[in-house]
């Protein structure tokens, strides 16, 4: 995505907010242009970049990382965490597995003592 300043812009800004996230703004490939789209600032100058803006969490990302190669996260998305419905979609399945796995453990330890019935004469 393309974004326009009045004022130059760092490469990367961390702007952490306090409650384990952080704001990501990266600008690169800087152009002095014209920035005025309309008739009304038509002749304004300023900065054109390759602009990307996402938040995440902390401990997704690293600061170093970013910083050290910013172009590759002009791609990038946050990392989705998954809305509580499917979270109890999710439990719902794992239980029914689960009851499905007991119920093939019952089945096999009434084979095995049937099997050990017939080996030992019913002793």
């Amino acid at each position: 995505m393309k974004a326009k300043f009045t004022e130059r812009q760092p490469l990367v800004r961390w702007q952490e907010l306090g409650n384990g996230l952080v704001d990501v703004t990266i600008c690169l490939n800087e152009k002095f242009a014209n920035i005025g789209d309309d008739e009304d600032c038509q002749g304004m100058f300023g900065y054109d970049y390759d602009f990307k803006q996402f938040r995440e969490k902390i401990g997704n990302i690293s600061r170093q990382d970013v910083e050290a190669d910013p172009e590759k996260y002009l791609d990038y998305e946050p990392r989705k965490e998954p809305a509580v419905e499917e979270l109890q979609e999710q439990i719902q399945v794992l239980k029914a597995q689960n009851n499905d796995l007991e119920q093939q453990v019952t089945e096999t330890q009434i084979v095995l003592c049937e099997v050990v019935e017939l080996l030992t004469g019913g002793a």
